[in-house]
């Protein structure tokens, strides 16, 4: 019983002990944890061309790795996650055998667009390895779909019918359907063909307007 009672208040003679040694590992992991967290690689998009990308095109992307680890690293695993509308025209990834302390590279993709790609911006993803860390990075690239914004409303020829030798007058109606300004609208009237047999009054076939903004007619 004596022996039973020692060990007891052996046990509970520890406990301080423990807590100390507790709140000691507590801190140290505060302590250390963010330099465990500290990234090897920043990697940045310096440039992507042309810009904005068109549905339909290709484009480069030109990247930038700089070494923040504080030391040489080898072996550097970089590869591209083109997610839709994009697809990579060749490789995917590249390797930097060596990237000394302090130093940085750049690195370029070809990627493309598809056809159905639609106005605005779409993700590229880079993600990294070094022989002591990962991580990755997401970026932004704008897209512009090349829309329709000038349309033809109406043709009307006043009179309707025209006889051999009389004059008429053709209105054409357009409206600005962009959600912003057009300027230096030129309009011509296509009377080559052999069959038409109207000819335009003084020569003049194109007429020019200075502006539309948007929603305009």
């Amino acid at each position: 019983m004596k022996t039973k009672m020692m060990k007891m208040k052996t046990k509970f003679a520890n406990l301080p002990n423990l807590k100390l040694l507790t709140i000691f590992t507590f801190l140290l992991l505060a302590i250390l944890t963010p330099l465990a967290l500290a990234d090897d690689l920043r990697i940045t998009l310096v440039d992507y061309s042309p810009k904005p990308v068109i549905p339909g095109s290709f484009f480069t992307a030109t990247f930038k790795a700089e070494n923040i680890a504080g030391k040489n690293l080898t072996n550097v695993d970089i590869q591209l996650d083109a997610a839709e509308p994009f697809f990579v025209e060749g490789s995917d990834r590249i390797k930097i055998n060596l990237l000394e302390e302090g130093k940085a590279a750049t690195f370029s993709f070809n990627i493309g667009v598809k056809s159905t790609a639609r106005s605005g911006f779409s993700q590229l993803g880079i993600d990294w390895e070094t022989a002591s860390d990962d991580g990755s990075e997401t970026f932004s690239v704008q897209v512009k779909a090349i829309e329709t914004t000038l349309i033809v409303d109406s043709v009307e020829s006043m009179p309707a019918e025209i006889a051999p030798g009389e004059e008429a007058v053709v209105k054409i109606k357009v409206s600005n359907k962009a959600n912003l300004q057009l300027k230096d609208i030129k309009i011509k009237l296509n009377l080559n063909a052999a069959e038409l047999p109207f000819a335009p009054k003084g020569g003049v076939t194109e007429k020019n307007i200075a502006s539309l903004v948007a929603g305009e007619s």
